[in-house]
């Protein structure tokens, strides 16, 4: 009797201890969670371009949009540096997908899928084939767990 009991102890101590494990993993985050795209115009005349950048968000995952709904999370955004740096930058962010906050706040607004953002701007006195700098910034969610903020940031060259 006395074995059984400590065997049924040792079991559940176990149990227990798997279960602390687990949940002290962090979460599995697909690699390439977010995919960029990013498609830069040549200068026109008067030195206009316009950048296209299409985010392709893994299934399951999510971004808070620009104007999430919530002061506290972390809105998506667009940022770009070049040589000359870019003038009247007008960055077009689309609304996003209206979802119940797990979190009990309300509506949210966030970016799911595959999400087009766009930025016009004038840089006059660019040469043709000239590089921009384009930094992302946002914050990933599942279901459960938010990761920490990220700047993904990359180089587009006109065309």
């Amino acid at each position: 009797m006395a074995a059984s009991l400590v065997r049924l102890r040792c079991g559940l101590l176990m149990l227990v201890l798997a279960a602390l494990a687990a949940a002290a993993q962090p979460p599995r985050v697909p690699e390439k969670l977010v995919e960029v795209l990013a498609r830069l115009t040549d200068p026109d005349d008067q030195g206009r371009q316009e950048l296209r950048v299409t985010l392709r968000i893994k299934e399951g995952w999510h971004l808070f949009a620009h104007q999430p709904g919530v002061e506290d999370y972390l809105p998506t955004t667009l940022a770009i540096k070049a040589d000359p740096m870019p003038r009247d930058l007008k960055v077009s962010y689309p609304e996003g997908k209206a979802v119940e906050d797990p979190a009990g706040g309300g509506t949210i607004r966030v970016y799911e899928g595959e999400v087009v953002l766009s930025a016009t701007w004038l840089r006059p006195g660019a040469p043709k084939g000239s590089e921009v700098e384009v930094s992302l910034r946002y914050q990933a969610c599942d279901a459960a767990t938010c990761l920490p903020p990220k700047t993904m940031t990359i180089k587009v060259r006109g065309r």
